[in-house]
């Protein structure tokens, strides 16, 4: 048995054959979108409508919009398609997306995709639900900070290849005393680390914008502030990189000097004297200020650090730490 074909596009014809009105007859005899002149009016549902179309356009809207597809405009019949449904939370995102691709024209409850734009529309659903989204940052005029990364030290320009992470005591006393922040990813070389450049973070261009994150880690290190703070009482049981940021030796160091001058050792807080000294030349901050970070009243601590120079100038310390020239200093800006 021969199959049907449509007489203008040669496609199958799978629907019954209907008794069709005399214009409609007319129509298709007279080559009205049609390609040649038919020996019958046997014709498929897609060229159907193209004729119903030219005969009653108006009444024919919907019939075009529920058989082909409403963003690339492919006929349906023969193809899998979709109902822009709601029903579930992924066929929604679908629908927005096809919404924005074809605005201003509306989606109708009829409305009908392709497959393959129904994928597409999945996949860009996909992408906009898992892209990452920038963070909204806020400027803090009175704060800067480094760079969020762990590539290069926080120095800028620094080559520096061998790098470890910031301890949190110097991200501590950097947030402190210059109102610089540094996120917790950063590194530094271990010359920076001991050198006293820390001013030349700050500069015209430096970063000033925090994102709620980095503004959360600041608040930390605020409140951490207490536990980070250097005991100058007791050198031992402080911090490593915090006793060489404020004097500007290590503990170890600072234990020799001690061993070697027994008159400062055995002194009544001899120690404290030395540690007093050591931070003034190290961060030329004034006598006042000192008061207040050894929590000692101005008087005691000039006192105590007027003992030390002239304990350590008459035993001539530093012969073997290099210290000598750094207690001469002291001397000349004690005078």
């Amino acid at each position: 048995m021969d199959e049907k074909r449509c007489v203008n596009c040669g496609g199958p014809v799978t629907d019954k054959p209907i008794d069709r009105k005399p214009e409609e007859k007319s129509t298709i005899h007279q080559g009205v979108a049609l390609k040649q002149e038919p020996s019958n009016d046997l014709i498929c549902h897609n060229c159907q409508i193209i004729v119903t179309y030219s005969l009653e356009p108006q009444q024919t809207d919907e019939a075009l919009s529920k058989n082909s597809c409403i963003n690339c405009g492919k006929p349906l019949l023969q193809i899998r398609s979709h109902l822009l449904k709601t029903n579930t939370k992924r066929e929604n995102l679908i629908k927005n997306i096809i919404i924005e691709w074809i605005a201003p024209q509306e989606v109708s409850p009829s409305s009908r995709i392709c497959h393959p734009c129904w994928q597409k529309a999945d996949r860009a659903s996909v992408q906009r639900t898992t892209a990452p989204t920038k963070e909204s940052e806020i400027i803090l005029p009175n704060y800067t900070r480094a760079g969020n990364s762990e590539r290069r030290c926080i120095f800028p320009k620094c080559q520096a290849t061998e790098r470890i992470h910031v301890p949190t005591s110097i991200r501590v006393r950097l947030l402190c005393d210059l109102s610089y922040y540094v996120p917790p990813k950063c590194r530094i070389c271990r010359f920076h680390l001991r050198s006293r450049m820390w001013n030349s973070l700050i500069t015209r261009k430096a970063n000033r914008a925090f994102t709620a994150d980095l503004i959360e880690d600041l608040l930390s290190l605020l409140k951490n502030q207490i536990g980070n703070n250097i005991d100058f009482e007791n050198i031992e049981d402080s911090d490593e990189e915090l006793v060489f940021y404020w004097l500007g030796i290590s503990k170890d160091q600072f234990r020799q000097v001690l061993e070697e001058v027994p008159r400062l050792k055995n002194s009544h807080r001899g120690a404290t004297g030395l540690a007093a000294c050591l931070t003034k030349f190290r961060t030329g901050v004034s006598d006042q200020q000192l008061s207040v970070l050894f929590k000692l009243p101005r008087s005691t601590l000039v006192r105590l650090m007027s003992k030390a120079r002239e304990v350590l100038s008459q035993d001539s310390v530093g012969q073997h730490l290099g210290l000598q020239s750094v207690i001469t200093d002291m001397n000349i800006i004690a005078d």
